[in-house]
């Protein structure tokens, strides 16, 4: 053991005489002391400026009558008009809802997934993170990943499939979820009726706008719920919806004189190459059209009892069809309203609700006071030299007429910030199993421009209350394998024996438009 003890002191790089030892990546705040009054920091994949101000607003449309936009139940998209895209008419009978059994359908229903933009030079790349996880191991059986004795639960390792993707680069983050609906977020409707249902294939990314039904005969009074959701092994799963619609009565029409009755969804993005399914739930006694099974090979009519779907009729398919979104034009300009942050705004972080298919594009732009617009982006940095404190604001929408991109402005949020010019970061206490004199931090500090910043550290330590103030003796600056990044070790000969200390860390730049960022800390204690 401890041959293996000595390789391992070796290839990590710590002392031969070393009694006690500690990191942090600053990945968490567990061993930071932000219960002190003299905190002064943001820990965020590593230590890093705290705001000086903040300011969150919504994601809004400056001109709701332009008609180059469309804003639907909270939904931005280009100017379009719907246009049936399935369409099965072959009429040939129909089938009798209220046949089935009455029961209880329990919808719930997904959101939209979210998209994070984050610009600004207080959001520079952190190394830290790819050193703790390389460090643990996930089991993906039980979902829980296990790094030094502790094992931490993943709460949604079906979100571990590489459906998420993330971009950092240096002034641009970028979060994002590929499927267009999650359910990190979900609605719970309970309906009471008579179910039946009809899959589809749907072979092109789209905005479904609509579903239209042939009802043949209407009950007197009662409305219908439909539901579009996503199957499983071929039935509807209602577990899984991602749109659904009450229709009252007044608004039902009888097929085929006074044609098929609509059922409006809010825009909902349908995955090409994905089965969905038309759920209708009734308590009412309707008939619904129906159309001979070999005109429509690409879904199923399903009948429900007992909160189970009955195998498929393939000897008959609804009389439906489904409408998408026709865009207008392919690349569309939409004005947003005005940014704006009393003493300046250094950075910005937009979370919105936002499918972009793989043939389209979202791009924000800012505009300054006498400047010209300027693309959010990792490749045309400084947008924010002067820190203005007003920028226009739009989003440039690229797609094709069949497919664009779609941003959820209901929910939205776009946090502007200015960072603080200082920091102070006071560690929560470090105990040894025995007093020592002599103690050598070292931090990594990236980001780092000589001119404008500052970096200097403390140890508090002493009994009660650590106010007791140790300087560093020696101070050494090292080069990394990265020129913007710096090793900064600092030697503490303490003037008597300790057993306990807190380390305190301060840092300054010049300006708010650079900042740099502690990504780890070691110290060692001999």
């Amino acid at each position: 053991m401890a041959s293996d003890i000595a390789r391992l002191k070796d290839v990590v790089g710590l002392p031969d005489d070393y009694a006690s030892y500690a990191a942090d990546f600053y990945l968490s705040t567990a061993e930071s002391d932000t219960a002190n009054l003299d905190f002064l920091a943001k820990v965020e994949e590593g230590i890093r400026f705290s705001p000086a101000a903040a300011a969150d607003t919504q994601i809004s449309v400056f001109n709701p009558l332009d008609p180059a936009q469309v804003v639907q139940s909270g939904i931005l998209l280009p100017a379009f008009v719907s246009a049936p895209r399935i369409n099965v008419s072959a009429y040939s009978g129909e089938i009798r809802v209220s046949t089935y059994q009455y029961q209880t359908q329990t919808i719930v229903q997904k959101t939209m997934s979210r998209q994070r933009i984050r610009y600004g030079q207080e959001f520079s790349v952190c190394t830290n993170n790819r050193n703790w996880w390389v460090g643990g191991t996930y089991d993906p059986v039980s979902g829980t990943f296990t790094k030094a004795g502790e094992t931490f639960t993943v709460s949604n390792p079906e979100e571990l499939r590489g459906n998420h993707s993330w971009i950092r680069l240096t002034q641009y983050w970028i979060d994002t979820y590929e499927d267009p609906y999650w359910d990190v977020l979900t609605t719970t409707n309970a309906i009471n009726g008579q179910t039946i249902a009809q899959t589809f294939l749907n072979s092109q990314d789209g905005w479904c706008t609509g579903v239209k039904v042939g009802l043949t005969r209407l009950a007197g009074s009662g409305s219908i719920t439909m539901a579009l959701c996503e199957t499983y092994k071929g039935a509807p799963d209602i577990e899984n919806a991602v749109a659904q619609v009450t229709v009252p009565r007044g608004d039902l029409k009888t097929y085929p004189a006074e044609g098929t009755t609509l059922f409006p969804l809010a825009p909902t993005f349908l995955s090409a190459g994905k089965r969905y399914a038309i759920v209708l739930i009734t308590a009412a006694d309707h008939y619904v059209a129906t159309a001979t099974g070999g005109e429509y090979a690409q879904g199923t009519l399903f009948y429900s009892t007992d909160g189970a779907w009955f195998d498929g009729d393939v000897t008959k398919d609804l009389v439906f069809s489904v409408e998408f979104a026709r865009f207008n034009q392919v690349r569309t300009t939409v004005e947003l309203a005005p940014l704006s942050l009393s003493g300046g705004i250094a950075s910005l972080d937009i979370m919105a609700g936002m499918v972009v298919p793989r043939s389209c594009d979202v791009k924000f732009e800012v505009q300054a006071s006498g400047g010209q617009w300027e693309t959010i982006d990792s490749i045309t940095p400084a947008k924010l030299v002067g820190l203005p404190p007003l920028l226009q604001f739009r989003a440039v929408m690229l797609g094709t007429t069949d497919v664009a991109p779609g941003i959820q402005v209901s929910g939205s949020r776009v946090r502007l910030a200015r960072p603080r010019t200082d920091f102070k970061h006071i560690s929560t206490p470090r105990t040894l199993a025995a007093p020592t004199s002599e103690i050598k931090v070292t931090v990594r500090l990236e980001n780092w421009e000589a001119t404008r910043h500052a970096h200097s550290m403390r140890l508090l330590c002493g009994s009660p209350g650590f106010a007791t103030i140790e300087t560093p003796d020696v101070t050494e600056t090292r080069a990394t394998e990265d020129p913007k990044a710096i090793i900064r070790e600092y030697t503490f000969n303490t003037a008597a024996p300790v057993s306990a200390y807190k380390i305190e860390q301060t840092g300054t730049t010049t300006t708010a438009l650079d900042t740099f960022l502690v990504s780890s800390r070691v110290d060692v204690a001999f």
